[in-house]
């Protein structure tokens, strides 16, 4: 079960395709990027283009290392798939193109190559439906991450076809070639990051909108309050391409389940991201985003767009009482009689009850999650540990978790005092004997029981979701303390 690849195939030339293919060759493979064949130019310059773009762009650790690229397309050099030992496709998310680009692979591969997919949402099974044992058992999801040369992260997700030498050379290759932090996923739509940091975009982007915050208020919230990239929400779209919004995010929600809560921050649907896209706004690859700079040289200025009205104006350093007033203090961010303090609390509520209500389903442990957040999008804290730091916040420390079964145990809330509802049926999301442990609260709470669920082996395993004492202030302010009225309890 070697790591040795001396020749890969990567399919499909755009920034994730080229990327993968850079990265190969700063692992020493020799490479074979193709796409398909443009209607003018060159017959393999969709994939010229895109290796001069990794030069420009550094996707190469040396520019020596473009040598080991070799351009081509789909129409001429398709015969190079049968002596590649890794096949990598990094086509569109669409499955007709990729399903039919599967078969063609399936008919003149080798034995044992290995065949993946760079998919950031579509599930595996979806993926090798009707296409036989022989390719099931090689085939499974390399997810690497935009850029790829930079991004540590790589989610390996296998099928129960797939083949232990397959899913452990690959793992290997991962790791000790590529230099990625590996993390195994389950086979649902999204994986972690992405079905995790998509809804959290979704929400940062209609909450900022809704709470009236400004592109450069918001940005600032997030990098400085929950130790996002300095892009922030509006910046990180700017990034990886508004276009996307309409391609991933409705390829995600679309396998979904309906009662996901992803479907309730659509953003495909939002009108403002649906004119931007018309007008040709979709970030740093087109004439703008919700940032653009116009001019040149000494000349050069940057321009933010107004969320009301659509029309840009001179960028503005974000002013806010909440930040400069709460520092690291999470919990005084969230408690800030703000827009700011507002926004915050809803961002991180939702972030946080939806990381607790989906991470069983998707992950294997809490770290898993925290860590995909961590070297998927760079966020300092992943969602566990965002939730660890507002309950240290309020002086709870890691001595007061409690236990299971001898097992240290997330504490998870189900807010239906603030309209979130998490986990309604429990029991639906456990086998195996794990027991749950439901305890009531006071009578005064905004909450109607706390869960303590997902028993791990680890001694730092997170405490989740116990926002009880914010959500508490709130749910007062919004009910008119109604809850000091009810009848005690006999």
């Amino acid at each position: 079960m070697g790591t040795s690849i001396k020749k890969a195939v990567v399919i499909g030339a755009g920034s994730m395709g080229s990327g993968i293919a850079a990265h190969l060759a700063n692992a020493g493979m020799n490479v074979v990027l193709m796409d398909i064949v443009p209607k003018e130019g060159g017959r393999s310059s969709v994939a010229e283009n895109a290796i001069q773009r990794q030069l420009a762009t550094g996707g190469f650790m040396l520019p020596a290392y473009a040598s080991l690229v070799r351009a081509a397309n789909i129409e001429d050099d398709f015969a190079d798939v049968a002596d590649a030992d890794w096949i990598v496709e990094a086509v569109i998310e669409d499955m007709a193109v990729k399903s039919n680009l599967y078969k063609s692979i399936e008919a003149v591969r080798k034995d044992d190559s290995i065949v993946s997919s760079n998919t950031s949402t579509i599930p595996l099974s979806h993926l090798t439906e009707g296409l036989g044992k022989r390719f099931a058992g090689d085939f499974l999801i390399t997810h690497f991450f935009n850029p790829p040369r930079y991004m540590r992260l790589l989610e390996l997700v296998s099928g129960p076809e797939t083949h232990r030498s397959t899913v452990m050379r690959t793992r290997r290759i991962c790791d000790e070639v590529l230099g990625k932090t590996v993390i195994d996923c389950r086979d649902k739509p999204g994986f972690i990051a992405n079905r995790i940091g998509n809804y959290w975009m979704s929400v940062a982007t209609l909450e900022a909108i809704k709470h009236g915050l400004t592109v450069e208020e918001a940005d600032a919230v997030m990098s400085r309050g929950f130790g996002v990239p300095k892009t922030g929400i509006f910046g990180l779209f700017d990034l990886v391409g508004i276009n996307l919004v309409p391609l991933v995010w409705r390829s995600l929600l679309d396998i979904l389940p309906k009662d996901d809560d992803h479907h309730h921050f659509d953003l495909t649907k939002n009108s403002f991201i649906g004119t931007m896209l018309e007008k040709g706004l979709i970030g740093r690859k087109g004439k703008g985003g919700f940032y653009r700079q116009t001019g040149k040289g000494k000349d050069r200025i940057r321009e933010t767009i107004d969320l009301n009205s659509g029309e840009y104006r001179l960028e503005q350093s974000p002013t806010l009482d909440a930040l400069d007033t709460a520092g690291k203090n999470l919990r005084k961010l969230c408690e800030h009689d703000s827009a700011a303090g507002r926004y915050t609390w809803s961002v991180l509520k939702h972030l946080v009850c939806y990381s607790s209500e989906v991470a069983p389903s998707v992950a294997d442990d809490v770290i898993s999650v925290d860590t995909a957040m961590q070297r998927g999008y760079n966020w300092s804290e992943g969602p566990f540990q965002l939730a660890d730091r507002y309950l240290r916040d309020h002086g709870i420390r890691p001595h007061q978790r409690l236990e299971i079964n001898g097992l240290m145990s997330i504490a998870v809330m189900v807010d239906h005092g603030l309209g979130v509802s998490l986990l309604p049926d429990w029991s639906a999301l456990w086998s195996g004997g794990l027991s749950i442990a439901r305890v009531p609260l006071p009578r005064h709470a905004p909450v109607r029981r706390i869960g303590f669920i997902w028993g791990v082996q680890r001694p730092h395993a997170h405490l989740a979701g116990l926002f009880l004492q914010h959500a508490e202030a709130v749910f007062r302010k919004q009910a008119g303390k109604s809850n000091s009225k009810r009848k005690p309890r006999k």
